[in-house]
């Protein structure tokens, strides 16, 4: 990292490196020529795990024009943090894209952000964090959360923060699930010294949309002392003790000038098991519109990580860091300039050629311990027991309803255990990646699919047999053309099908059966909590403006979607939702602490 320069392409190949990565202060990008910190070898093929929990596994301080892709991050007190360099306010953070990385183990936050200008924390899976957020941004101005899967976090505050002062914040299309505090929150318990200086807001301009957000411990979204935050689009579903799906309340109670919660707009979002739309504390109702929101309000599209994306070879790999250094170069005053600069740098790189006037590119070797491979934290699933040539027992009843079974399969494909991409045959195929996180693409036949991981990707074309997803995980979405879903979780999952007319089969748990736009037939095989229908609908594309207006910020991420070649997101109106945690609490919850903004 100390040798990096503007276009210095960082390649890690595949490992286990044992460190805490420390990115020098002065070792800083320029807009038309990031540095790179890329998994050389695929999607987590290379794994960096914290020497010690004492520090980030990955921290830079006061740095400008970076792109981190593609790593495991395992442990450290943030996974990755970018903050300020000292404390005065005086050497902010700049253009920085987080994206495509698996952190699990934090200490406190999966993604620390604070003090920063144009932040893209993109396309993450984070899970298994400790005591704070998956997402935390604090005194950053200009961000977009986006696309993000963040799961099984044990805090008692939220899933993904934007607090201490920020402004013109884009939260979209992730998926926050089993996450014992709130999902997502427009603003928090910043203490002063800790807001952005002049900030009278914990945070303003703020949009939610398109998120959808589970099993949460709290609320699914929180606004604490924020102001012009728009909810909208949303799949929320609420819980018994918290009966509501938006909280609205007052920042920091202990600061010198509290600040409260105004100009709120909640719209057209998907409500599950919500009594009431909102609980707003009183001072905080000032503006707050409600409109459009309910259970029959038609919710569809994609959330979480960009997965079929994440097969790629090397020089695709720094294609994708090319785009996404699009983005940093938008942010400058030259973007157009600056954007076709990064693509030759992109090109150079990818050669892997150094002269003078090109790209400097460096290999990192091990450091510590290594073993090839990246650590994986699925649980191991029970072997359904085909093998290529043996025919299950299994068989398919001629029925006249719209519901079919697929035949039994002929022959097994089976995977590695890592990330592998698995294409099937002409007949009734069986697919499996085993605990990787896999692309599966099924043939003409009947094919049946094992699923590990809410990330597994099934492609199957219309009119490609009846299909069938066996669920190991505690969620998925049937993507396009597949008919079946069958949960094989005994701890309960939640099961979402599509447009066509679905087979969703619970297993011995509490499941939740969510039906897609077709005629939807849930069996109740263990005990539900929830069965509930959506009708399906999509719109023709995916839109940022909000009260007319396209943010600077908004049309990047459009732009970094276009770039990348992944479909839009389908299926919303303008609507609003947020969250975050209490302070009059009416249901005597644990209040939050203040945060100090930077570690």
């Amino acid at each position: 990292m100390t040798a990096a320069k503007p276009s210095t392409a960082i390649y890690v190949h595949a490992g286990t490196y044992v460190e805490n990565v420390k990115i020098p202060w002065n070792a800083s990008g320029t807009t038309d020529a990031p540095i790179w910190l890329l998994s050389a070898d695929g999607p987590q093929a290379a794994t960096i795990v914290a020497a010690t929990n004492d520090l980030p596994t990955i921290k830079a301080l006061g740095v400008d024009n970076y792109l981190i892709k593609n790593f495991a991050i395992v442990g450290g007190l943030d996974g990755i943090q970018f903050s300020q360099s000292g404390n005065d306010y005086s050497n902010y953070v700049n253009n920085i894209v987080i994206q495509g990385n698996v952190i699990s183990g934090s200490t406190q936050d999966g993604v620390k952000v604070s003090q920063a200008n144009n932040a893209y924390v993109l396309d993450n899976v984070i899970h298994d964090i400790g005591t704070q957020e998956g997402v935390d941004f604090v005194g950053v101005t200009n961000g977009v959360i986006s696309r993000n899967e963040i799961y099984n976090l044990h805090n008692t505050s939220s899933a993904i923060f934007a607090k201490g002062g920020s402004l013109d914040i884009t939260i979209s299309d992730n998926y926050v699930h089993d996450v014992t505090g709130d999902g997502i929150s427009a603003g928090g318990w910043t203490a002063d010294a800790y807001v952005l200086p002049g900030a009278t807001y914990e945070a303003k301009n703020v949009e939610v949309t398109g998120n959808k957000i589970v099993n949460v411990g709290k609320n699914p979204v929180s606004v604490f002392g924020a102001t012009d935050v728009t909810i909208t689009d949303n799949y929320l579903v609420s819980n018994t003790k918290n009966p509501w799906a938006v909280y609205v309340t007052t920042g920091y109670p202990q600061a010198a000038t509290v600040r409260y919660s105004s100009d709120v707009t909640i719209s057209g979002n998907t409500l599950v098991a919500a009594k009431t739309v909102t609980h707003i504390d009183a001072g905080n109702g000032t503006d707050v519109v409600v409109e459009g929101n309910g259970g029959a309000v038609v919710w569809s599209g994609d959330v979480g990580p960009a997965a079929a994306a994440l097969w790629t070879s090397t020089s695709a790999v720094i294609d994708a860091a090319a785009a996404a250094a699009a983005v940093i170069a938008a942010a400058s005053a030259a973007a157009s300039a600056a954007s076709a600069a990064a693509a030759a740098a992109a090109t150079t790189a990818a050669t892997t050629t150094t002269s003078a006037g090109s790209t400097s590119t460096t290999t990192v070797a091990v450091s510590t311990a290594k073993s090839g491979g990246a650590v994986q934290t699925i649980p191991a699933k029970a072997d359904p027991g085909a093998v290529t040539t043996t025919t299950p027992t299994t068989t398919t009843t001629a029925s006249t309803t719209p519901w079919s079974e697929s035949h039994a399969w002929t022959s097994s494909i089976k995977g590695t255990g890592n990330a592998d991409t698995l294409v099937g045959t002409s007949g009734h195929d069986f697919i499996d990646g085993l605990t990787g996180i896999d692309a599966m693409t099924g043939g003409a036949g009947d094919d049946t699919y094992g699923a590990s991981s809410s990330r597994d990707v099934v492609v199957e074309a219309i009119g490609g047999g009846v299909d069938t997803v066996l669920l190991y995980d505690t969620s998925y979405q049937l993507g396009d053309n597949v008919e079946n879903l069958t949960a094989k979780n005994a701890a309960g999952a939640t099961l979402f099908g599509n447009s066509f007319s679905n087979m969703l089969i619970g297993g011995a748990g509490a499941d939740i059966l969510v039906g897609g736009g077709g005629g939807g037939l849930h069996d109740r095989r263990g005990r539900r909590r929830c069965l509930h229908g959506l009708a399906g609908r999509f719109e023709p594309d995916f839109r940022f403006h909000r009260r007319g207006q396209d943010r600077p910020g908004r049309r990047r991420l459009r732009q970094l979607r276009r770039s990348t070649g992944r479909s839009e997101p389908v299926g919303r109106r303008r609507r609003p939702a947020f969250q975050r945690r209490p302070h009059a609490d009416p249901q005597g919850r644990h209040r939050q602490q203040p945060d100090g903004g930077q570690l």
